[in-house]
């Protein structure tokens, strides 16, 4: 029994030694080394810095100011031999005691005083683009862990170091590039209690906007949210683009909002929601004029996974009128792959139409119409193995009529009418589709020969599809990605008579969309008859330098009516289609159809007998049937072909164009 008595008094000891070091040697030592330990804990970031960066990172001054907080003056980053990227006056924190003790700053509340941001670039050289360099160290550790890891890794960074309280007091940011000058100032920016409110002032040029910002952010829940919208009365337009890009970007009101985000099992759950009103972008590939969405907004699910990112149908985009639930899946290793799926059914065909951001399709514009419409997508491709592509998309209408049309009538090609060329978005010239010009061809008046062999270079199915052949758009998407650029569009001679008729040739990211949606108007109501559109085809495309429409056509090589074209001046003509203006690569100088196209006359001609359109004996001996007889053999010779183009109304509009802009900037 004793010893077990000395056992619990010698325990009794030690823990009251215990405590007397905690509570008065540790506060002894902090007091007297606090200073030491402050300026070795910044002397190793200094250190890590410099061995990451091509950069020097200084502090002139550092001391603890009471019990738990610290105050560091003249803290500067210039990297080397180039112009100071940040400046800051004065940091004052408050941490918590033990963090510094086991050399790892927990701040608690931060003030920053007088924060200046300097960004230079002038030709391809700038003095911050290092910080965005790849370190091998971290990029073998980050590239070990999973896509889940690594973002759940960027979000506790954020969180876990984000002080309960900060003071951010006169931030300035300065760009200047080549061209332009942007300047950034907020006053004073205070997060208490974890919300948030700010101006922001942006310079650039003649641009003078202020910003008022609203958010919150929650770091035990890990939560955020933000709210950008104007100070005045203007819309808030984005500094940069214009200058860089050429593209402006304006808004009334953006939200942001990260409701939830967790790791459970090695999947990240990511759940949030956007929102954006009165957005207007303008800029010459997207489109012709302004394009405007009143309202657009996502509430979003992300599946963040080992390898993969995935926005399950849980998720809503809205725009204007309209809310979908699509299924998205990104997997970029150890391949690229996307998957699409939506399903939308009972679409008001009215708020459809009505939902169209303005400005994006100028000819269906103030277009009414009843009835209700079904959008159904499915979509996967491989960038490794592009034939895998896989593509299914139906807009199906239900009792759809259109009761007024907008901007344009697609019914007016019915009847005879004005048709203008355009290059490049200028007009080249103009011409009636119709009796009254004599160039006009009835289809009945055109060689079999030729109607065939160009709906078979062209679109097969013409005559069965409803405008669209989706297996051409598979084989285009799949050659684009193989090539990475765009090379094949998938066109058929629907979509290549609505670009030519009612579209001008400005090639847009969206004028394809605009050329699908009319199409499928068209086709879907049966606004015009087939052999009607491919009567207007054949009379208006190009077929050579300047020669439109199959009467040009046909005298301008072989000074033949279309009526008395043959099978081989069918295919030829049929072969020149996609690139009319260099039909000289197929002949040699003295008029002679050229060998090398004996192979694409052979391959026609086969199909063509297949299909029972021309007999066995049609199919031989086809090369010596190319005579050339017109204008055309006068203008074999490239130079000759250079001349008419130089002379042309078109090229002639361009150097006045030219001689404009040369003598504007000259002022």
């Amino acid at each position: 029994m004793a010893k077990k008595r000395i056992s619990i008094k010698k325990v009794i000891k030690v823990f009251a030694f215990s405590i007397f070091v905690i509570v008065v040697l540790i506060p002894i030592l902090y007091f007297s080394f606090r200073n030491v330990l402050l300026h070795n804990i910044l002397d190793k970031k200094i250190k890590a810095f410099s061995e990451k960066y091509p950069a020097t990172l200084s502090v002139e001054n550092s001391k603890f100011e009471s019990l738990s907080s610290l105050s560091i003056q003249n803290i500067a980053i210039t990297p080397t031999n180039k112009d100071t990227l940040l400046k800051v006056s004065s940091i004052h924190a408050d941490f918590k005691l033990f963090s510094i003790i086991f050399g790892d700053l927990k701040v608690s509340n931060l003030e920053i005083n007088k924060t200046f941001v300097h960004l230079v670039k002038k030709d391809s050289v700038n003095n911050f683009s290092f910080l965005f360099k790849k370190n091998a160290a971290s990029d073998e550790k980050t590239e070990k862990l999973s896509f889940a890891e690594k973002t759940n890794s960027y979000l506790e960074t954020v969180f876990d170091n984000f002080p309960e309280s900060l003071k951010l007091n006169g931030i300035n940011v300065l760009a200047n590039s080549d061209s332009n000058k942007i300047s950034l100032e907020i006053d004073n920016l205070k997060i208490v209690d974890k919300t948030f409110e700010t101006f922001v002032k942006i310079e650039e040029d003649s641009l003078k906007n202020k910003w008022k910002v609203i958010g919150s952010i929650n770091s035990n829940q890990r939560t955020a949210s933000l709210k950008v919208f104007s100070a005045d009365s203007q819309k808030l337009v984005f500094p940069y683009l214009k200058s860089k890009y050429n593209l402006k970007v304006g808004f009334d009101t953006v939200n942001f909002e990260l409701k939830e985000n967790n790791l459970l099992n090695g999947l990240l759950s990511i759940n949030g929601a956007f929102s954006v009103s009165g957005l207007i972008m303008n800029h010459s590939r997207i489109s012709q004029s302004d394009v405007v969405l009143d309202k657009g907004a996502a509430d979003f699910s992300l599946k963040i996974g080992d390898d993969y990112i995935e926005m399950d149908s849980s998720s809503s985009i809205t725009y204007n009128k309209l809310s979908f639930h699509p299924y998205i899946k990104y997997r970029p290793k150890p391949s690229k792959q996307l998957t699409i799926i939506l399903n939308k059914d009972n679409i008001s065909s009215t708020d459809f139409f009505e939902s169209i951001p303005k400005g994006l399709f100028s000819n269906i514009e103030g277009i009414k119409t009843t009835g209700t419409l079904s959008y159904h997508l499915k979509f996967f491709i491989d960038t490794k193995e592009p034939d895998s592509v896989k593509l299914y998309s139906a807009l199906i209408p239900k009792n759809l009529k259109v009761v007024k049309y907008g901007k344009t009538d697609f019914t007016k090609i019915n009847k005879p009418f004005k048709h203008k060329v355009f290059l490049e978005g200028d007009e080249v010239t103009q011409f009636i589709v119709g009796p009254e010009n004599p160039d006009f061809t009835p289809i009945e008046e055109i060689s079999t020969y030729v109607k065939d062999a160009i709906l078979i270079s062209e679109d097969g199915g013409f005559y069965n599809h409803k405008g669209f052949y989706l297996k051409s758009f598979m084989e285009s998407i799949a050659i684009n990605v193989k090539e990475k650029r765009f090379v094949r569009g998938g066109s058929t001679i629907s979509m290549q008579l609505v670009k030519n008729t009612f579209l001008n040739s400005n090639k847009t990211v969206v004028r394809k969309l605009e050329e699908i949606l009319i199409v499928w108007l068209i086709e879907n109501n049966k606004l015009v008859t087939k052999d009607r559109m491919y009567e207007i085809y054949l009379n208006i495309i190009e077929w050579g330098p300047e020669i439109y429409g199959i009467n040009q056509a046909s005298h301008y090589y072989f000074n033949k009516k279309p009526s008395k074209l043959n099978v081989a001046e069918g295919i030829f003509l049929a072969s020149i289609v996609s690139h009319p203006k260099w039909f000289a690569n197929s002949f040699t100088k003295d008029g002679k159809i050229r060998e090398s196209q004996s192979s694409y006359f052979n391959l026609m001609a086969h199909l063509m007998y297949k299909k029972d359109l021309i007999s066995a004996r049609d199919t031989t001996n086809l090369l010596p049937q190319i005579e050339l007889k017109g204008q055309a053999l006068k203008e074999l010779n490239k130079d000759s072909i250079e001349i008419r183009y130089k002379d042309s109304p078109y090229n002639k509009k361009k150097k006045k164009k030219e001689k404009l802009k040369k003598l504007f900037n000259k002022k």
